[in-house]
């Protein structure tokens, strides 16, 4: 399952944020780095990104049941193996190929 390819989730294409006067808009995803992880509801994953210049936020969304269930998945991946990776990389990797590689634990 990758993000991109997920029908029952919906995602940021080009994730956003503050841009000041002196900042540079980045659109290149390859340059934005996952920085943490929030659950907002049991619809919503957001995603806080960090550029050279400034952060961002990307949303990963369950549009139903099964994309809910997808979520607590990606929120366990994501904050374990994740961190400092890519938006890019995120949104292209196999997470299911990944799934039997994870140890999981509660904490």
């Amino acid at each position: 399952m990758r993000i991109k390819d997920n029908k029952n989730l919906k995602y940021t294409k080009i994730p956003g944020g503050f841009i000041g006067p002196r900042d540079e808009f980045e659109m290149n995803t390859k340059k934005m780095l996952l920085v943490s992880v929030e659950r907002k509801s049991r619809q919503k994953l957001k995603l806080n990104l960090k550029t050279k210049m400034n952060n961002k936020m990307a949303w990963v969304r369950g549009i139903n049941i099964i994309g809910e269930v997808d979520l607590d998945f990606l929120e366990k991946v994501l904050k374990k193996k994740f961190i400092n990776r890519s938006y890019d990389e995120i949104l292209n990797t196999n997470f299911e190929k990944l799934a039997s590689r994870i140890p999981w634990t509660e904490n």
